[in-house]
């Protein structure tokens, strides 16, 4: 919050959604709420990223939602580099900027990034998740990304199964970028609007958080597929892995590394005995305790004061 506070465009308003089970949160961050008319606190006993977002979505004023996740730090031109670039096209709906990976001992984990090197738009679907684009530059993820708030509206919000928290685990951001292309909407990508990403994962966990990925992909792939969209990315994405996979059981090499494809398979399946709503391009929401029963679908993230210690 105080990343935000800091950042030089100083006409924003700012709401948390705190899901956390106790107050330590809310007694954090009382007294930067109280001091700085800017900021908004809201709690929400139903867990799940979607539901978050879907919550600050109805509840914000503004023409443009910019999205940063609890464990990142924002730079000073932030928020100017995003408005930056929806005004640099008006056909843009959708922008991402850069995250890179906060300090941490690589001996021990890793911290998800997602680096994007230049400026570059999309307008196609076809396009966004292309594994031959060199680094993987057109894509990117929530920790670092804007929404234009009609398009919003347009596209109904958050699919409320995927995303941390929900059904489909992860993905959200993924999500989000389909439809928005899907309707004819650009894509922007601005290294200007960088952030810090200080979420921590031990190795030991890079399995789960990978095959998390796989599933909310081919979830994704097949909700669309249902309904009339076919997303090229992610179909392209997992044969790339089936294919190393294949090579790495040739070769004698292990592990395989086919935890992605694994999930892939399973979000697929799982998404398929799904229904879905064609006219939103959602997945039909759960009701609250069946939505409950999903909220332990979240990565492992360590806090820096935790890091080191027994587990």
């Amino acid at each position: 919050m105080r990343s935000i506070q800091r950042c030089k465009f100083s006409d924003f308003e700012l709401l948390v959604i705190d899901q956390s089970d106790d107050d330590e949160t809310e007694r954090a961050l009382a007294p930067l709420w109280r001091a700085d008319r800017r900021l908004r606190y809201l709690r929400m006993e139903v867990p799940g990223k979607p539901g978050a977002l879907n919550k600050a979505f109805a509840l914000a004023r503004g023409k443009y939602l910019l999205l940063t996740d609890d464990d990142c730090e924002v730079s000073e031109g932030w928020i100017d580099a995003l408005v930056a670039g929806f005004d640099a096209d008006p056909r843009v709906g959708c922008v991402h900027g850069d995250v890179c990976a906060g300090p941490f001992d690589p001996a021990q984990g890793y911290i998800p990034e997602c680096r994007i090197e230049h400026a570059s738009t999309i307008y196609r679907l076809r396009d966004f998740l292309d594994s031959s684009t060199e680094h993987w530059s057109n894509f990117g993820i929530g920790a670092s990304m804007a929404l234009r708030a009609d398009v919003v509206a347009e596209i109904g919000g958050c699919d409320p199964c995927i995303g941390p928290g929900a059904k489909f685990r992860t993905g959200d951001d993924t999500d989000i970028g389909v439809q928005v292309l899907r309707l004819g909407y650009a894509m922007r990508f601005s290294p200007e609007a960088s952030v810090v990403h200080h979420g921590f994962r031990y190795w030991s966990s890079s399995k789960g958080d990978v095959e998390r990925s796989g599933f909310a992909q081919g979830a994704i792939f097949i909700k669309h597929l249902r309904c009339g969209t076919f997303f090229r990315g992610t179909a392209v994405g997992v044969l790339d892995k089936v294919w190393t996979v294949a090579k790495r059981a040739v070769h004698g090499q292990r592990p395989l590394g086919a935890a992605f494809a694994i999930g892939w398979v399973s979000g697929a399946a799982a998404a398929l005995a799904h229904r879905v709503d064609r006219r939103s391009n959602q997945f039909v929401v759960l009701g609250q305790d069946e939505a409950r029963a999903f909220s332990r679908h979240v990565g492992e993230v360590v806090a820096p004061s935790q890091r080191g210690s027994a587990r």
